[in-house]
């Protein structure tokens, strides 16, 4: 395969787990992979060089962009690619770098992340787009201590077909060590620039992974409060509502509510009611918020997808399915419940604890050929997924309960 004139950059710190796909998903069609480690005590830079990386060394000093303009100070080739050890190309989508060549309109480009739910599966949790790919320019570099941003002062950048599948979110968000120094390094930034309301949400992450749901909360008023904007907006509003839904704090529900000008400002919003309404035992309520939901799910404004940050999150619009089918499930009527279940695994067939939902549904109403059937479906969606890691534990799972059932 023709090689292309791009430069690789990573920084990595115990990156072992995830390094060596990353690497394979690039390294057949660049030029070059640059590696900036700092301070890994595993396998990573064994990894990185037996996959033909550059590597050299930088002390880590608790700031990200100092890293990551080492690690870009290093490329010798006319445009770079930024990737994170947790991250690889999505093949199907290489040829864009082959067929936009040699890129001579733009100073950079916005790639399509998606971050999946956790390493088990392909359920995307969320998807945005960043600039990855940009000219090496002395002008173009990273600025901001934490949570950093490439800045391309002359502001030519365009979209691309490109897409990262980012297989450690679960992993990132859930880590509290590294919430933890990520935290500490926000206070500190805070403190020298407490109006900044980007930097109030990025600690509010951090104490969400900490569980510190509390603080996380009030760190997303503060953001809110000094104007935070989309799509980060958008995430603000999700930790709060969520808040306030598991304190069943409905005056304060109400009183962010406010803050939203109207329903394609929030989509999200009826969800969330939703949810606060059947916290609360307003059950037919409840269930009207979630039709609402679903209803915008399914026929989204112009230039708006599902899963996008500023849209709706797929996860959300099959918890609203599974919640539908719960509440039928409880009043009795079995066959409707069915009806959204199989519409949470039409949108999301990654979604796996949804299919064992449908095959104890299925046994309810007698139908065992149909609970089998719909778990060998599971199997063969699984056996095709992309991300290699832990399917053979759902597989081995779902097997066991087909197993099951056609002995009873």
């Amino acid at each position: 395969m023709k090689r292309l004139p791009i430069s690789v950059c990573l920084i990595t710190k115990n990156e072992e787990q995830y390094l060596d796909s990353c690497l394979k998903s690039v390294k057949d069609w660049v030029n070059e992979i640059i590696v900036v480690d700092t301070g890994s005590t595993d396998r990573t830079v064994e990894i990185a060089k037996e996959n033909g990386a550059k590597v050299s060394y930088f002390e880590w000093i608790g700031d990200f962009s100092a890293a990551r303009n080492e690690s870009i100070s290093k490329a010798t080739n006319p445009w770079i690619l930024q990737l994170d050890a947790d991250e690889e190309i999505i093949q199907d989508t290489v040829p864009w770098f082959f067929d936009t060549y040699p890129w001579l309109d733009n100073d950079g480009f916005y790639v399509q992340l998606h971050n999946l739910r956790d390493a088990s599966s392909d359920e995307i949790l969320l998807t945005h787009k960043l600039i990855r790919f940009y000219r090496n320019h002395p002008e173009i570099h990273y600025k901001f201590k934490i949570h950093e941003n490439i800045i391309i002062s002359s502001g030519i950048i365009g979209q691309s077909d490109a897409q990262i599948l980012h297989k450690g979110y679960a992993k990132d968000v859930n880590n509290e060590a590294k919430s933890e120094r990520n935290l500490q390094i926000l206070l500190n930034v805070i403190k020298e620039n407490p109006k900044d309301p980007f930097n109030h949400y990025y600690a509010a992450q951090s104490y969400m992974s900490m569980g510190k749901s509390e603080e996380a909360y009030k760190a997303c008023v503060k953001a809110l409060n000094l104007g935070v904007t989309y799509p980060v907006r958008s995430h603000v509003y999700r930790i709060v509502f969520a808040h306030l839904t598991e304190s069943q704090n409905i005056q304060g529900f109400a009183d962010i509510e406010k803050t939203i000008p109207n329903e394609l400002a929030f989509p999200e919003l009826s969800y969330y009611r939703a949810l606060m309404m059947q916290k609360i035992g307003e059950l037919e309520a409840a269930r009207t918020f979630y039709n609402q939901f679903v209803e915008i799910c399914n026929n989204p404004p112009k230039g708006k997808l599902l899963g996008d940050e500023d849209f709706a999150l797929l996860p959300n619009l099959v918890n609203a399915y599974t919640n539908l089918s719960l509440m039928d499930i409880h009043d009795g009527y079995l066959k409707r419940s069915l009806s959204n279940l199989y519409k949470a695994i039409e949108v999301s067939p990654m979604s796996s604890h949804v299919y064992s939902i449908i095959a104890k549904n299925e046994m309810m109403l007698g139908n065992k050929a149909a609970a089998v059937h719909v778990l060998k479906e599971a199997v063969k969606v699984f056996e095709k997924q992309h991300v290699k890691l832990y399917q053979k534990t759902l597989i081995n799972k779902y097997q066991e309960l087909i197993q099951k059932i056609e002995q009873s």
